[in-house]
């Protein structure tokens, strides 16, 4: 799973009750997240919850991030979640997919008809959210945290670069430390789908996100899959990719250098001491300190 994936799920975790407030309206609360029994929603960007009104009435929000095209129609995948979701916990349940870039979008309508002889038997509707057509300065002024690190895939003024940066100005703004930086940390991510990595790397510096909590939690979850994999087929370059990641997220590793280390990690093929420069790349306070324990290692 990619580190997008994995921010999706992390993020909207955190911060489920205002993607409940915006997409819902503030008269719902979070009652609690739910996990999933179905073999089918098992893809991190799927997150659904328990909620529940004024009166205290419950429902499910079943909430999608899609990043690329739907291998089957979306209206048919929102349709079987929807259907399974009710039959499991028997309350009304409500659907809604966030597109995050255009080429992710294939005319998804929100909705699934079915009709025989001429009637119709079945009739479905989801709510549909096209992040590229949402105003970025309006919602930034709603002031929905949880929100912050999808903006710069919005419509932005012109030019984008002055933008992006009123945006991390605002982000960097939040008065909780760790709240920002997760934020910070998440607008980076998301915002390289739509954004240059040269642009976002001028605009947030890493040692401006090595400290968000989110940030650490994917490398600990991705670091924990790794262990309890076992040996498998591909695990080397997974585990090979899973540390160039990490020193590239981490710090500024010139161009040339980035080549010569990756074919440095590339030659290694002990899974054992790839696990421990894992570890390393983690938990290195700077990348020169990573370079010595890899040069201390026996290869």
């Amino acid at each position: 799973m990619s580190y997008l994936d994995r921010t999706l799920k992390i993020l909207a975790d955190k911060f489920a009750q205002d993607y409940i407030k915006w997409i819902l309206s503030g008269s719902f609360m979070l009652v609690e997240k739910l996990t999933t029994e179905f073999p089918t929603i098992t893809r991190y960007a799927d997150l659904v919850y328990k909620v529940k009104d004024k009166e205290g009435t419950q429902y499910i929000f079943h909430l999608e991030f899609q990043a690329q095209k739907s291998k089957d129609p979306m209206n048919l995948r929102m349709l079987g979640y929807n259907v399974r979701l009710l039959e499991q916990y028997k309350i009304p349940v409500y659907s809604t997919v966030i597109y995050l870039t255009e080429e992710a979008y294939e005319e998804d309508q929100g909705y699934f008809k079915s009709i025989f002889l001429g009637k119709e038997v079945l009739i479905f509707e989801y709510n549909v959210i096209k992040l590229w057509e949402l105003d970025g300065l309006s919602l930034l002024k709603e002031r929905i945290l949880g929100l912050y690190p999808l903006l710069g895939l919005t419509k932005l003024s012109e030019p984008k670069e002055n933008a992006l940066n009123n945006i991390i100005k605002e982000i960097k703004r939040i008065k909780d430390p760790i709240i920002s930086k997760d934020m910070l940390f998440s607008f980076k991510v998301l915002s390289g789908l739509k954004h240059s990595r040269d642009l976002l790397d001028a605009l947030i510096r890493k040692e401006e996100i090595m400290e968000s909590a989110i940030l650490k939690e994917i490398y600990e979850e991705a670091l924990q899959e790794e262990l309890k994999k076992g040996l498998e087929l591909g695990r080397l370059e997974t585990l090979q990719s899973n540390i160039m990641g990490v020193l590239i997220s981490r710090f500024e590793v010139p161009y040339k250098t980035e080549k010569q280390l990756e074919e440095k990690i590339k030659s290694i093929k002990s899974i054992p001491v790839l696990q421990k420069l894992h570890i390393d790349a983690v938990k290195a306070q700077s990348f020169e300190d990573f370079l010595k324990l890899l040069e201390k290692l026996e290869v």
